[in-house]
């Protein structure tokens, strides 16, 4: 088995036995696992190779001795694997004594098991578990590679991930940080916050090509090192390490930020450091006290950047990712933490990428920042990161990739200003890369906001990521404010106070509180379309059946008809834009559905008629703002325009294609529609109206309808475009799930679609 496929059998794994619960304990069943596994492989090798071999682990503990047997019957398994585990596994390798004389090796066990426990109470499965384990070839080289990514795999698969900043760096960035770095051969290279490795990996591989002597190996063991606050990550870290090759990892199981960056001696200050420092969390005053008073902050990436400055050695070289708040935010805290590293550090470069680069763990933009501790910033490149065509990173379709950032590697090498294109002469002008004196960024404040990206992606976020990101910018927002209310009331009573521009602070109040319900609104539909809003039920009928019925009633329906049958493609698993649960599958909305477009009489006032044997005459006016339903029409045509229209019928699905395009509204009356109007029919219904309504509502359709709709100032859909959309397809009694939910939350956003 490949490790990509390691965590979704996990997880089906750990459901069958009643004893974990949770992400936690899903978690730490995997690693402890995972390390012991890892480890005996790494015992083959040093027995192999060393004479005096002997392992740091009691020999009925070695997982060769338990975990594998010599045959199948020989395996344990049931009550006496769950005996071994709880009653001999755990409590020696616990229990193993570790003095300032022991190995490395011992340490290592020793600290990698001490907050380990095993939750599971069905033999079976923990055999299972260990079988899952024994089927994967941890000798691929390429297979190592994937192995940064079980663990944020596992979390987002369980809806954890993206909490306290837990973003773990894609594998193309790490790689392309540490090329630009360059660490060097004998000297220290360091991620303080090094979460499962990536960095550290790339770093000891980059090392790896220096390597000219046999000593030289050894040399890089003792000069790379990471730290990590978590657990899981931290084990899973140095799993990682063991597996490439790295017999002694380097990596400390404690929080960067919890030393006072003043008293840092030379000897504990390092060459070239990279790292991705988690952003979104916050730190307690305990922590924060370690800082400078004007420098200290509750934000996570802010302090990590502090802890730069004081680690890294003169001459030194770093590489870090951060997110847009700390090139725009205008905390006075962060623009001193700017102003000093602008002014004790060449920052010489600024990469601005896409939100999608960390999709769909976050939607948070990012960028890459790459300084030497040389003396002060002169001046400062920026270049923003565009995929072409206007494309966003995807896990399904379009996963981030090194080889797809080769437009930077080209643009590092042969630096020019590039300026953005204008379609509008009165547009102001933009830039794609330009160098930016420090005069130029002193007069801004140091708001580093240059060369961004134009049109701002907009990325989806979990429910809980939206609530949490509306909470950090609200607090933000109301806390500034705050302070400059009370300036002013300093001021007024004849006390001289910094005084802020309070209206501005309102302004952007205002408008956030105002995105807000409809990007909530958003986040809990597309949650709604990934399987997610609902648990699933192993019971529910799958909805091949009925979608085969649907194909073939189609065609029937549509024979002698107008419409002709769509040319509809197969849908390609690259295709797939996110995975679903099972009995879910993907159609293609032509594929099943009836999808014409409207037509209008001509000249259209000739066919109008107050008569009582008029048809009625379906306009977007006949809507009501966030209503679903059109129920009537202001006005009516005569029965000799039905045949130069589209009749369409109660029940049926009406869908706007110009302008304000993709929006979908249920017929509750019938008539006849001009070209402004695509029709949804259904001969044999596959989606219960209202899941359909809920789909065509989302933000996943409407970035479908977006990409396929053509036009230059006003875009605009045809029937091919909408029929070629493809949309996940639940059981039917998932279906009724959905809607029932979405009935509950949607009315609570505040911009619930009322009847």
């Amino acid at each position: 088995m490949a490790l990509g496929n390691l965590v979704k059998t996990w997880e089906n794994i750990m459901r069958d036995d009643d004893g974990v619960n949770g992400t936690v304990q899903v978690l730490s069943q995997l690693v402890w696992m995972l390390f012991l596994r890892v480890y005996d492989l790494k015992e083959d090798m040093w027995e192999l190779y060393e004479d005096d071999f002997k392992s740091a682990i009691p020999e009925e503990c070695r997982w060769r001795n338990w975990a594998r047997g010599k045959s199948q019957k020989d395996q344990m398994t049931g009550d006496s694997l769950v005996e071994f585990v709880d009653n001999t596994l755990f409590p020696k390798l616990k229990g193993l004594t570790v003095t300032k004389e022991s190995s490395k090796r011992r340490i290592i066990v020793k600290e990698m098991m001490a907050e380990s426990y095993n939750y599971m109470k069905d033999g079976v499965c923990i055999r299972k578990a260990v079988n899952l384990l024994e089927g994967i070839n941890f000798d691929d080289q390429e297979e190592h590679h994937t192995f940064n990514t079980i663990y944020e795999t596992l979390l987002r698969g369980l809806q954890s991930a993206g909490r306290s900043g837990e973003f773990y760096t894609p594998r193309a960035l790490t790689q392309l940080i540490t090329e630009k770095v360059n660490p060097e051969l004998g000297k220290v290279t360091a991620d303080f916050a090094c979460g499962t490795g990536g960095f550290l990996i790339d770093a000891v591989e980059h090392l790896r090509k220096q390597v000219t002597r046999a000593e030289d190996a050894a040399t890089i063991e003792k000069t790379v090192f990471g730290v990590e606050k978590k657990q899981f990550p931290f084990m899973l870290c140095t799993t990682n390490m063991l597996l490439h090759d790295v017999d002694y990892p380097r990596v400390s199981h404690d929080n960067s930020l919890s030393k006072n960056v003043r008293d840092y001696k030379p000897e504990e200050k390092v060459d070239f450091i990279l790292m991705n420092p988690p952003y979104g969390g916050h730190e307690q005053d305990g922590i924060q006290i370690n800082f400078p008073s004007k420098l200290r902050s509750s934000e996570t990436a802010n302090l990590f950047m502090i802890e730069i400055l004081y680690r890294l050695k003169e001459e030194g070289r770093c590489g870090v990712i951060l997110p847009d708040g700390f090139l725009t935010n205008d905390d006075a805290s962060l623009i001193a933490i700017k102003e000093k590293l602008f002014s004790e550090c060449n920052v010489h470069t600024i990469i601005r990428m896409p939100g999608s680069c960390f999709a769909p763990y976050t939607a948070i933009a990012t960028n890459l920042m790459f300084f030497d501790k040389t003396g002060n910033t002169e001046s400062t490149w920026f270049y923003r990161f565009d995929l072409p065509g206007g494309q966003n990173f995807s896990m399904k379709k379009n996963p981030i990739s090194r080889e797809k950032l080769y437009a930077i590697d080209e643009w590092w090498d042969n630096r020019v200003e590039i300026k953005d294109k204008k379609d509008d002469a009165s547009l102001s002008e933009t830039w794609k890369a330009k160098c930016i004196s420090i005069e130029c960024i002193k007069a801004e404040n140091y708001n580093l906001d240059f060369c961004g990206f134009p049109n701002k992606e907009k990325i989806i976020l979990s429910p809980e990521e939206t609530l949490a990101a509306y909470e950090s910018k609200r607090e933000v927002l109301e806390r500034k404010l705050s302070v400059a209310t009370n300036a002013l009331k300093n001021e007024l009573n004849g006390e001289p106070s910094e005084l802020c521009n309070i209206g501005n602070y309102v302004i952007r109040l205002t408008e956030l509180n105002s995105r807000f319900p409809d990007e909530l609104r958003s986040s809990i539909l597309q949650y709604a379309m990934q399987g997610k809003l609902t648990e699933q039920n192993p019971s529910d009928t799958s909805p091949l059946e009925n979608i085969q019925k649907a194909r073939n009633a189609l065609v029937e329906t549509l024979d002698g008809q107008r419409v002709k049958k769509k040319n509809i493609k197969d849908i390609s698993k690259k295709e797939y834009p996110f995975e679903l649960p099972d009995k879910w599958e993907w159609v293609r909305l032509g594929d099943i559905c009836i999808i014409a477009r409207g037509g209008s009489p001509r000249p259209i006032s000739n066919y109008i008629t107050d008569a009582s044997d008029g048809i009625n005459w379906i306009k977007i006016g006949d809507t009501e703002k966030n209503g679903k339903y059109i129920y009537s029409t202001a006005e009516k045509i005569k029965p000799e325009g039905v045949s130069k229209s589209r009749f369409v019928h109660e029940g049926d699905f009406l869908l706007t294609n110009s302008m304000s395009f993709g929006r979908p509204y249920i017929l509750k009356t019938e008539g006849c529609i001009h070209d402004g109007w695509l029709v949804i029919s259904q001969p044999v219904s596959v989606f219960l109206q209202d899941y359909l309504y809920y789909m065509l509502s989302s933000q996943y359709a409407y970035y479908q309808f977006a990409e396929a709709a053509s036009g230059g100032v006003v875009k605009n859909l045809n029937s091919d475009k909408v029929a070629n959309a493809i949309f996940p397809v639940p059981p039917v009694e998932e279906q009724q799930r959905i809607v029932n939910r979405l009935d509950n939350l949607l009315p609570l956003c505040g911009t619930a679609l009322e009847e």
